[in-house]
């Protein structure tokens, strides 16, 4: 395990001076991803580090991401999993969260956290602010400035245009989708910084976004990062996540191996999933989704499990 990287506080750095942030999310208790991205950030000469939510749930290192982020120079943002994780706590024993096969991906992650480090999940900021606000600074955040769930790449409706017209930033940076992508809305530059766990759109290397201020705004730089592929696979494999995870995790491994949007698949073309409450209903369902795609066979290789 490698040390954590030695960067600046934000509240340290000097706004008269040229910065330079790497902009971190979407880990999903991915250490190994993690690792490997804070090293790259280390060699691009970053200031700082902004970690923009989701950096757990529902991989095996989520508690190992949360201990060492807590514990170091870089700013840690909620998102919604860590929300997710924060409801779990307070959800009563008959709760879906905790009682449903289909958020068995949850309860795991939940068992790695002491109550207090659950309750402790919603409590960091949903936003952080770079640079002045008035002379085009930065905004970072996980979804939407004021929402974690609702992306700023969805469809500008009333909701989100309120939002907007609330940030006097000129550039919003957020995660959330998994996928670099770029934006603009009356002004205000919109970007999305990619995925360091789960990355889709079918590249499987770790993403991160370098964001660097110049005299006429910031310059926003995809990054990606190759790295060990299967110390993650080990680790799921030996932390048993097919088994405690449950059907719905099973997608979850298919959307890391694959790099695709299977558990959103799933979900949206499987109309009789909100019929579904046993284990052995979900299992049935989620393991024909699993041959219809045609990954069936790579799973049970790869993650050496019968699904």
């Amino acid at each position: 395990m490698r040390q954590m990287p030695t960067v600046a506080s934000l509240d340290d750095l000097r706004y008269d001076q040229p910065m330079r942030i790497a902009i971190i999310a979407d880990a999903h208790g991915n250490f190994a991803a993690l690792e490997a991205v804070l090293e790259s950030a280390v060699s691009h000469s970053v200031d700082a580090i902004i970690a923009a939510g989701d950096m757990v749930n529902p991989f095996p290192g989520s508690k190992l991401i949360w201990d060492k982020l807590r514990e170091s120079s870089i700013e840690y943002l909620r998102g919604n999993q860590e929300e997710f994780l924060a409801f779990y706590e307070e959800a009563t024993d008959d709760d879906p969260l905790r009682a449903s096969p289909r958020f068995m991906p949850i309860q795991y992650a939940a068992s790695l956290f002491t109550s207090d480090e659950l309750r402790e999940m919603g409590t960091p900021p949903l936003t952080r602010s770079v640079g002045e606000p008035d002379a085009g600074g930065l905004l970072v955040c996980h979804a939407s400035p004021f929402d974690p769930w609702r992306s700023i790449a969805s469809e500008v409706d009333h909701s989100l245009e309120a939002q907007f017209r609330r940030v006097r930033q000129s550039t919003i940076v957020a995660a959330h989708l998994h996928k670099p992508w770029r934006g603009e809305w009356q002004g205000k530059r919109l970007a999305l910084c990619g995925s360091l766990g789960i990355p889709m759109e079918g590249d499987t290397d770790a993403c991160y976004m370098i964001a660097e201020e110049l005299s006429n705004g910031w310059r926003l730089t995809d990054v990606r990062v190759g790295y060990d592929r299967r110390l993650t696979i080990e680790t799921l494999c030996e932390a048993e996540f097919a088994t405690k995870a449950g059907p719905i995790g099973w997608l979850l491994l298919a959307d890391y191996l694959h790099g695709e949007r299977h558990l959103m698949a799933f979900f949206s073309h499987a109309p009789h999933v909100t019929s579904l409450s046993t284990y052995d209903e979900y299992a049935v369902s989620v393991r024909s989704y699993l041959v219809s795609a045609g990954i069936l066979e790579t799973m049970q290789k790869t993650f050496q499990f019968s699904f």
